[in-house]
C-alpha cells in the first residue's frame, strides 16, 4: 500500500492504492480540507512536495478545469504541482501540503 505524507500537518497514511487522496487519509480517521468532493470547488487543494514517478493518475477534465481555474486567479500557485485531494487517485508514495492561497 502506498504511503502518503502531510507535511502541513505531518499526519502520515497508508492510502489503498486507487483510492483518491481524500477517502485515503478518511479511511485511516483524517481530516482534509474539501468543500464539494466533485472537483468544481477547488476547497480541497493540494500542492504535491516530494513523489515517485507515476504517484497519482493524470488528472481528468473536470479536475484540470478547476486547476487552470486556481492557477488563473493565484498567479503564486501557477508552477506548482496542483491536484484535487477529492480526485486524485493515488498510486505511490509522495507527500503533500495545503498551499496557502
Amino acid at each position: 500500500m502506498p504511503t502518503v505524507l502531510n507535511k502541513s500537518s505531518s499526519q502520515k497514511v497508508e492510502v489503498e492504492e486507487g483510492d483518491t487522496l481524500y477517502d485515503g487519509f478518511q479511511k485511516n480517521g483524517q481530516e482534509l480540507p474539501h468543500g464539494c468532493l466533485a472537483g468544481s470547488c477547488g476547497t480541497c487543494l493540494i500542492e504535491i512536495v516530494e513523489t515517485e514517478k507515476d504517484s497519482l493518475t493524470e488528472p481528468r477534465t473536470i479536475e484540470q478545469d478547476t486547476l487552470n481555474t486556481i492557477k488563473e486567479k493565484n498567479p503564486h500557485l501557477k508552477d506548482k504541482k496542483l491536484r484535487l485531494a477529492c480526485r486524485a487517485k493515488v498510486v505511490g508514495n509522495f507527500s503533500f501540503k495545503i498551499p496557502e492561497r
